[in-house]
């Protein structure tokens, strides 16, 4: 039907494309595809949600298969969520966190300065993406969440998840690894690189050379709050 058509399309294009559409449709493994559902469930995806975007992945690689574009569907075997299950909370430990920074900041410093503020702050990856330069106090050490970007609409939005600004305290030691920001002018992007997939095709490769658990830019700001306990 046509709603069906449609409601395929915006998956498409809001869930599967920003993670999968730079990969080659024959390298797509199931490691990707277990990574999307993780990604999904850290986002608080409702189950039922999860598993239609899933359904939709699996009847676009059945397509290629019958086409014989891949040789097998990377879906298959990938079991659905319980309607109810609630997903596991993955928490790196303090060690896990510095030993991931550590790595990062010699290799991509530009991801460092963005995890390590998401890993000092708490903030969300959307909040983290629409991060401006006149939100940072670096004279305070703190910062203004008022604003996030927007992945429906594509833009910068002004208000949050929670539709509530607040002020957030950032460590001295973070804000002088940003010290190449202070110049910019008030509406510059801080992290204008950061996307849906940025977690999943940028860090996660980094996370396994750091030899940390694997887990998504959302668990980020959990990591944050148990260490605050």
């Amino acid at each position: 039907s046509f709603s069906y058509a449609k409601k395929c399309r915006q998956i498409l294009a809001q869930h599967l494309d920003p993670v999968l559409g730079e990969i080659k449709v024959s390298d797509v493994n199931s490691q990707d595809i277990l990574g999307l559902q993780r990604d999904l469930k850290s986002r608080n995806f409702a189950v039922q949600t999860i598993n239609n975007i899933l359904a939709t992945a699996s009847a676009v690689f059945k397509f290629a298969l019958a086409q014989d574009l891949i040789p097998q569907n990377p879906c298959a075997g990938i079991k659905r969520l319980k309607v109810g299950q609630r997903p596991e909370l993955e928490v790196w430990t303090l060690e896990e966190r510095d030993r991931f920074l550590g790595l990062l900041r010699e290799v991509n410093f530009p991801f460092f300065q963005a995890c390590a503020v998401a890993l000092f702050t708490g903030l969300r990856p959307a909040e983290l993406r629409g991060l401006l330069r006149d939100a940072v106090d670096f004279e305070r050490c703190q910062i203004r969440i008022h604003r996030q970007w927007c992945t429906k609409q594509n833009k910068l939005v002004d208000y949050t998840k929670t539709r509530t600004a607040r002020t957030v305290p950032i460590p001295r030691v973070v804000l002088d690894q940003l010290a190449d920001k202070r110049q910019l002018s008030g509406e510059t992007q801080l992290f204008p690189f950061l996307n849906n997939s940025s977690g999943h095709r940028v860090l996660k490769p980094y996370m396994r050379a750091a030899n940390v658990r694997e887990i998504r830019m959302h668990d980020f700001r959990h990591a944050f709050a148990s260490h605050m306990l």
